[in-house]
């Protein structure tokens, strides 16, 4: 009965104040200030009231804004259940968030609607114990456990206050992981954080002509720019059967620290490695690049899209003012 009323409560308000923006949390956030979890699950059981929007509905509300108000009553329903279903597990905060992972990556659980409020609630959840939960258990949980946890830290990641060493170390260490799709998140989420550990792990996989992460690993560390992945990667050039293509991403990703060495492959006797070079060159070229595109235009008349790039950056450059050619 008393789930009934708020609900038509909960209807009456929509239809007089327009469309919902969204519903609390049955439960307040984990970890939220002054919520402890006695606190939590004492309020696990009472429902929000729903923010109204500034007008009111105008008369014969569209079929958009009814959708929404059903999206409305749907979510905080969710939530209510969800609100109940933490009150049967037992522990602190830390274990509630940890069942939370485990409740959006079970794809046996029949309630979608539960695993939505459940994801919710992860991304309401203090910062510091969604990191806790991650740095105690993303090396003994299951591999789409991990998953959403590695989805999650992009997140958090810069709310908890500085750098985690703890945590960077057991990201990396799933760079490592034996379950493909877990090694290849992790690659992505450490060098998109620019978690520079991940470095020398990533330098073994991109050493390994046979590693499905072979591709990922050479652009993660293009996308870490650590100076030490350019003499790798001329190292990599160097080898019969090389991915002369990522390498040279890699080194335009990296930056100023690599021109020096595209220059280099720039008078290569092997014309792909010329033309790779000049691409990623371009990409990141400033006044000093002028005399080698210079060369590289003369002695090597490039044809298509490739001269276009290379006009319209010399032209950039020469507009700035950075670099004239000599004896203009």
């Amino acid at each position: 009965m008393i789930v009934n009323s708020r609900r038509l409560v909960l209807v009456g308000l929509c239809a007089a104040l327009g469309a919902l923006t969204r519903f609390a949390a049955a439960v307040p956030p984990l970890g939220a200030v002054g919520g402890s979890s006695a606190s939590s699950a004492g309020s696990a059981t009472s429902a929000p009231s729903p923010e109204a929007g500034d007008e009111a509905a105008a008369p014969g509300a569209s079929a958009g804004g009814e959708s929404d108000r059903t999206r409305a009553v749907v979510e905080f329903e969710a939530d209510e259940r969800l609100g109940k279903h933490l009150l049967q597990v037992p522990g602190n905060d830390q274990a509630k968030t940890l069942h939370l992972f485990q409740l959006v990556s079970n794809d046996a659980e029949p309630d979608i609607e539960l695993k939505k409020a459940a994801m919710r609630r992860l991304r309401e959840t203090d910062p510091r114990i969604v990191t806790a939960v991650v740095t105690s258990h993303l090396g003994d949980s299951a591999p789409v456990v991990q998953l959403a946890m590695l989805d999650m830290i992009p997140l958090v990641y810069s709310k908890i206050g500085g750098v985690d060493a703890t945590l960077d170390d057991v990201l990396v260490q799933r760079i490592r992981d034996g379950a493909p799709d877990v090694a290849s998140k992790a690659i992505e989420v450490t060098s998109q954080l620019g978690i520079q550990a991940a470095y020398l792990p990533l330098r073994e996989i991109a050493a390994g002509p046979a590693s499905p992460q072979r591709s990922a690993a050479i652009a993660a560390m293009g996308r870490l720019r650590d100076p030490r992945a350019v003499i790798y990667f001329k190292k990599l050039l160097e080898t019969e059967g090389a991915p002369k293509e990522d390498l040279y991403r890699g080194l335009a990703a990296i930056g100023r620290p690599a021109a020096l060495l595209l220059k280099e492959r720039m008078n290569s006797s092997n014309p792909v490695d010329r033309d790779l070079a000049c691409d990623a060159l371009v990409t990141i070229a400033d006044g000093t690049d002028l005399s080698a595109l210079y060369a590289y235009i003369q002695k090597y008349p490039p044809q298509g899209e490739r001269k276009q790039r290379i006009y319209d950056t010399i032209a950039t450059l020469e507009v700035q003012g950075q670099e004239r050619p000599a004896g203009e």
